[in-house]
């Protein structure tokens, strides 16, 4: 473990689970903890709980050192996008440290794993089951390896941060060479989207359902750290949270009824014949739920649907996500994550902005004062005046810069 660690994460929201890894990346020697995070839309195609602001400054509050935005249109890909903009924002940063990460696989059979995909007649056997028989790619990878003498590792791959996990060893070993692993083995109880507790460890997804469900935030307080509890309730207090899915649907429902066929086929994550669909299916539906049930099929999974979706609704592109990011945005630090950036501004390969004005002109600075309002709309208590440009980043023990 290099003194620099960088996590992938969402902190959607931060909960117990998140606390023990930043704690298990700092007993391995980790002196600066950089989370890169994703911004008011998560990678799982949705509007996240909390807004961006929040969820850094309780990072920080948590035991992160600097929060830096992974760019919207790589959050809003599919898990190759998503490892390749973290690992180009890590590099941009200086792109030296150790990659601390989570997942069921253990380190050996991570790397044995590697190994077997790399292998290029496994790959072209699940490239054309992929195409043959309409499924997902994980699920084709899966049959190639049952196929093989390492038909073992095959059930890693139902768990989508091994899957992560594979793409960040690629991408991270392009972009950001300088970057080493540090894999923090996972139980199966922990699992992202598992559906019920274990002890005082609890999912997102579990976590969010709570939220959902309670008009106060209270019952959460046995799954995340009390910063987090107290921050949580604060913005329900506020109104400002959690942002609410149903605003969203509207919202994205009337973008998607003035849309045709040729706009939606340049749209990130669409292909295949997905446009089609979406179009045929679109005037069955009042609510995006029951759009994506409708779509859903053995190649069209929900997430990817829910994240092409959200691209359409903001405008996001396949041009977009191949695009060079312009910027890092920096939203929450402490003093040790200060001196990051003290020390490592002469490594910088990109601007490093406090605030989106201080960002480059850009399409991504467009879609970034987008996605901040459509956000705002979100909340209990809209504040349709808010704009990304008031955001500052939150500094332990200060006054917002």
């Amino acid at each position: 473990m290099r003194e620099t660690a960088f996590i992938i994460c969402e902190y959607n929201p931060f909960h117990n689970g998140h606390l023990c890894h930043i704690r298990k990346t700092r007993d391995a020697g980790a002196k600066t903890v950089v989370a890169l995070m994703s911004g008011n839309f998560v990678q799982r195609g949705e509007p996240a709980a909390f807004d961006k602001a929040v969820r850094a400054e309780i990072a920080v509050l948590c035991g992160a050192d600097l929060v830096a935005e992974l760019p919207l249109p790589a959050v809003l890909s599919d898990a190759k996008g998503f490892a390749e903009g973290a690992a180009k924002t890590a590099a941009a940063l200086g792109g030296n440290g150790t990659l601390s990460f989570g997942c069921l696989a253990g380190e050996d059979s991570l790397f044995d794993l590697r190994r077997a995909l790399s292998a290029h007649p496994l790959r072209e056997r699940a490239a054309f089951l992929a195409e043959s028989d309409h499924i997902t790619w994980p699920r084709a990878l899966q049959r190639a390896l049952d196929g093989t003498g390492e038909a073992r590792l095959s059930g890693f791959l139902e768990d989508p941060n091994t899957v992560l996990a594979l793409e960040y060893l690629t991408a991270f070993g392009n972009a950001a060479p300088d970057v080493d692993f540090y894999p923090v083995r996972r139980s199966d109880s922990a699992r992202h989207d598992a559906l019920s507790p274990a002890g005082d460890l609890a999912s997102g997804k579990y976590i969010r359902r709570l939220l959902f469900e309670e008009s106060r935030g209270e019952r959460v307080g046995r799954y995340v750290p009390p910063p987090c509890e107290k921050a949580i309730g604060r913005q329900i207090a506020a109104g400002r949270g959690p942002l609410l899915p149903d605003r969203f649907s509207v919202f994205a429902i009337s973008r998607l009824l003035g849309m045709k066929a040729e706009q939606l086929r340049r749209v990130n994550g669409v292909s295949q014949g997905l446009e089609n669909r979406i179009l045929r299916e679109l005037p069955h539906c009042s609510d995006l739920q029951t759009l994506y049930d409708r779509v859903k099929s053995k190649r069209y999974t929900h997430a990817r649907i829910r994240r092409a979706i959200v691209c359409a609704s903001l405008g996001i592109t396949r041009e977009m996500q191949t695009e060079p990011f312009p910027y890092v945005r920096i939203l929450a630090m402490n003093d040790r994550g200060r001196s990051f950036l003290r020390e490592r501004a002469g490594a910088f390969t990109l601007p490093v902005v406090m605030n989106l004005s201080q960002a480059p002109v850009s399409r991504a600075r467009e879609l970034d004062a987008l996605a901040g309002r459509v956000a705002a709309m979100l909340r209990p208590a809209p504040f349709y005046g808010d704009t990304e440009y008031a955001v500052r980043p939150y500094v332990f023990g200060k006054e917002k810069a």
